[in-house]
Order: structure tokens, then C-alpha cells, then sequence
């Protein structure tokens, strides 16, 4: 698919500290856990590039180093190399696997909050609108539909939007009195931001510094003054939080990745 926002830049929030998966996390950011054979920030990556984005701005904190030697050693892992040891150099002779992106790696702190670490993007964006995401969410979004219902609404900032599903079970009753069992019924009444975000210039100018939280204080401001755009998707969406959900993502790549 062509498209002139293809060279629109992809911030990547990928710097929080994963709590939530344990010991999973205790030597590796969450975005850099694997998925099949490649970390989950990667499949992230490929699910833009599909629509022919090719520069992203990937936002660390905790376990930097960890993001830094991925990308920085990419071409040599998936290449031939020639090593010549008395010159100490190493020459790439051929690429068994090729992708022609501009990432930049920024090192936004331990401690800032969404907020403060998109602020950090600032300079490194230099078109009128940009894309926010989350390093562990995973979806079929098409990020130029994203696009174009920002263009159409004239929003300061529009997020993807999804109806969740339970975690568990839920027990219903007939009209009889007799219990009906669903394995993790969709909540049809709610709507949850998916990450996936179209954002104006604009924005910056409501991030004050590294104590900003994003999602409670910018989103919110921008709901409460009606610049608030929503674009909403009824398809593949899964957030990997947990372990269980590092687990459900990877029986994906057995089967099929439903967020290709």
C-alpha cells in the first residue's frame, strides 16, 4: 500500500519497567520479550512496516542496553560476515534477512512517565502528525485507517479504540434460571484504549516534563476540550501483560499471527 504518511515517524513507548510479568522481566524489558524468534517490539515494528512505515523512535528506560544490542547487532546476526582479525574488522558479505528502517533509540530515563518520555521525541519528528504505540500491544490495526479518520475528524489526537474480553468465565442465567457458562464473554458496552494513537505536533505543548502521565493527564485534557478523536476496531487486538499472555501470544505463531 503507498501512501505519502509513510513517512510519518512511530514513537514506541518501551521503557517501563514490566512489574506485572515477574521474573520475566527481572533482565529484559517487556517489549524485548521473544515471541517465537523475535522480540514482541519487533512484531510491533513489522506490523507498520507492512504499511510501509519505515521510521520509528523507540523510547527505553529500564534495560536499555538490552534494546541497544538487538537493533545495533541486527545486521550481523542475520548476515555472512568476513572477519579479518589482524585489522580487527568486520565486513557483512551477505544479508540473509533485510529491512530498510530508521530507528532511533532514545534513552528517556528509568523514572518519566508516558508523558515526559514522548516529550523526548520531540526532535526527532520533524512531520505534522506522528504515531504512538505501546511496546507490548499486538493488532491488525491498519495505522493508515488510523490516519485517515484523524485527517477527517481534525482532532488534536486520535486513539484506537477496542472492545475487551474478559479474563475469565463468565456464568449467566436463561430466562429459565439455569446457568450458562461463557469463556471469556467480549464486554460489547465498554471501550478501551488500544494503544495505536495518531497525534498532532500540537501535543507537545501539553506535556509539562518527565512527571507527565499521558494517558491521565493528556488524553483526558484532550477529551475534556473535544479534540479527542476515536478510531474504533472491531478485530485482533491483545495487550501481553502477563505471563499467560506471553504464552497465548506465542501459541499464535504455531497457528498463525493474527496481527500480521
Amino acid at each position: 500500500m503507498v501512501n505519502s504518511s509513510q513517512n510519518n515517524v512511530v514513537v514506541i513507548l518501551a521503557g517501563g519497567y514490566g512489574t506485572r510479568l515477574g521474573k520475566l522481566t527481572e533482565t529484559i524489558p517487556k517489549p524485548m520479550l521473544m515471541i517465537g524468534d523475535e522480540p514482541m517490539i519487533f512484531h510491533i515494528m513489522k506490523s507498520y512496516s507492512k504499511y510501509g512505515f519505515k521510521k520509528f523512535v523507540i523510547l527505553m528506560g529500564y534495560k536499555k542496553e538490552v534494546i541497544i544490542d538487538y537493533f545495533t547487532s541486527y545486521n550481523i546476526r542475520n548476515s555472512s560476515i568476513k572477519i579479518k582479525f589482524e585489522y580487527e574488522d568486520v565486513e557483512v558479505v551477505g544479508r540473509s534477512k533485510k529491512i530498510d528502517w530508521e530507528v532511533s533509540l532514545i534513552d528517556t530515563g528509568l523514572d518519566a512517565m508516558t508523558g515526559g518520555r514522548i516529550l523526548r521525541a520531540h526532535k526527532y519528528i520533524d512531520s505534522k502528525i506522528f504515531h504512538i504505540t505501546y511496546g507490548d500491544g499486538l493488532s491488525n490495526i491498519n495505522p493508515l485507517e488510523v490516519e485517515k479518520s484523524h485527517y477527517k475528524s481534525k482532532k488534536l489526537l486520535t486513539i484506537s479504540a477496542i472492545q475487551p474480553k474478559s479474563r475469565y468465565g463468565e456464568i449467566r442465567e436463561n430466562d429459565d434460571g439455569d446457568p450458562i457458562f461463557i469463556e471469556k464473554p467480549v464486554f460489547h458496552d465498554n471501550w478501551v484504549n488500544a494503544g495505536f494513537m495518531v497525534a498532532d505536533q500540537r501535543i507537545f505543548g501539553y506535556i509539562k516534563d518527565d512527571s507527565t502521565v499521558f494517558e491521565k493527564e493528556i488524553i483526558t485534557r484532550i477529551s475534556e476540550e473535544r479534540l479527542l478523536g476515536v478510531h474504533h476496531h472491531n478485530d485482533f487486538w491483545m495487550c501481553v501483560d502477563t505471563a499467560r499472555e506471553l504464552e497465548e501470544a506465542n501459541s499464535y505463531v504455531k497457528s498463525g499471527e493474527p496481527w500480521r
